[in-house]
């Protein structure tokens, strides 16, 4: 499986320990430049979907929210484009744990059909439909919401759904990714992480500089109603994930 690691191109000491951790788990690895959000310019900026956000209520989107999204839709764009039929993306702080390259084979071998498996899960709530994986391993559903995207699977043609699908930036990337009431894939996460996000080593994306809007603060009922919106969403997707009524 071809695995993708997205880093900002000055960045070599995170790009030294990262290439580390890929050796001794030995699997082999490629570098995507990741978007500096220094370098994200006004003309970048309108690239976020501030309609939708404004109608929702939502909060500007800050440049390094911007830069991080846009750097997984390069990713994901490369790897629908690509020969294999699934690709690994990781964030260069991922924290890859022994288990990784016995998990990532079974998902290349899987009998069980997916669009997107997180290798990432900070709750350990039980699993709902869990198909047994490999090594005492499984995946299945989650009801909750995760908001960590330093690693996952995705196949070549769910790849080519979201890059076609997020054209512009309209929530932070990994909601996007990891809300399946959103996308509407067929997402599983594991039963234990085999990657974790380095809480230790600061971000590269410190940059603080949002979208600029006249009169952008809306009522508090419109935020409110987003809230209910994705609430309802969810309760509806998580009903149809399990019962493989998806897209």
């Amino acid at each position: 499986m071809k695995a993708i690691v997205i880093s900002l191109p000055h960045a070599q000491e995170r790009r030294g320990r990262i290439a580390q951790r890929f050796s001794e788990a030995e699997l082999p690895f490629e570098f995507l430049d990741a978007v500096d959000a220094e370098e994200i310019t006004e003309a970048d900026m309108a690239q976020v979907d501030t309609r939708y956000r404004r109608r929702w209520g939502l909060r500007p989107v800050a440049s390094s929210e911007l830069a991080c999204w846009r750097s997984h839709v390069c990713a994901i764009t490369q790897a629908s484009a690509g020969p294999d039929s699934m690709t690994a993306i990781f964030e260069d702080d991922a924290i890859l744990l022994p288990e990784l390259p016995a998990v990532l084979d079974a998902l290349e071998h899987s009998p069980v059909s997916f669009d997107l498996v997180s290798l990432v899960r900070r709750s350990r709530k039980p699993l709902v439909a869990a198909q047994p994986l490999a090594a005492g391993r499984s995946m299945g559903r989650v009801r909750y919401s995760e908001y960590c995207a330093a690693g996952y699977v995705i196949t070549r043609e769910a790849a080519a759904y979201l890059a076609g699908r997020m054209k512009r930036m309209r929530l932070p990337v990994d909601m996007e990714l990891l809300f399946f009431w959103v996308h509407r894939l067929n997402l599983f996460f594991l039963d234990e992480p085999v990657v974790e996000p380095d809480e230790i080593t600061p971000s590269q994306l410190a940059t603080d500089r949002t979208v600029e809007i006249a009169g952008w603060k809306p009522p508090r009922h419109r935020r409110l109603a987003y809230l209910l919106h994705m609430a309802a969403s969810k309760r509806i997707g998580f009903r149809n994930l399990v019962s493989g009524k998806i897209r």
